[in-house]
């Protein structure tokens, strides 16, 4: 006979904290209980578990939603960073995802951490480039950087 859990912590092949999962109910009085890995699922537990569930289901569309905005805003705008650089437009370093993610910071007032912008390749010469900015799960924006010689 299966009976409901809500387990306290991740159990490999049971389920993972927080969840409410049918288990055998051996299973559940000799192992889960006695090792304070679960406890026993009440009608009133589940439904307190499915509210948490849609409150975080809702969170999560609208961090979509926000990240969805926030890639039209970005979708065809450019950033100019500036660096140091030798005649022939070489740079006499890298431009970083730190620096990009700064003048996104006061050119177009937007905070983008510089972890989520994907650069194939370093910078180093003068140009236009394009740069992958992760919004959100599978949400990513192309913006422009033109690297001029300071």
């Amino acid at each position: 006979m299966a009976v409901k859990v809500y387990l306290l912590q991740d159990l490999p092949g049971t389920g993972k904290k927080g969840q409410i999962v049918d288990v055998a109910e051996g299973y559940a009085r000799n192992y889960l209980f006695k090792n304070n890995l679960a406890i026993l699922a009440d009608e009133k537990l589940i439904e307190q578990v499915k509210k948490r569930e849609e409150r975080e289901q809702r969170k999560e569309e609208e961090r979509y939603q926000k990240a969805l905005d926030l890639k039209k805003e970005l979708e065809g705008k450019a950033v100019v960073v500036k660096a140091s650089g030798g005649e022939k437009g070489k740079l006499y370093g890298a431009v970083t995802t730190r620096q990009i993610a700064q003048a996104m910071k006061e050119q177009l007032k937007l905070e983008v951490d510089s972890k989520d912008i994907n650069m194939p390749d370093p910078i180093k010469s003068v140009g236009v480039y394009e740069v992958d900015i992760h919004l959100f799960k599978d949400v990513w924006a192309t913006v422009k950087v033109e690297v001029e010689r300071e």
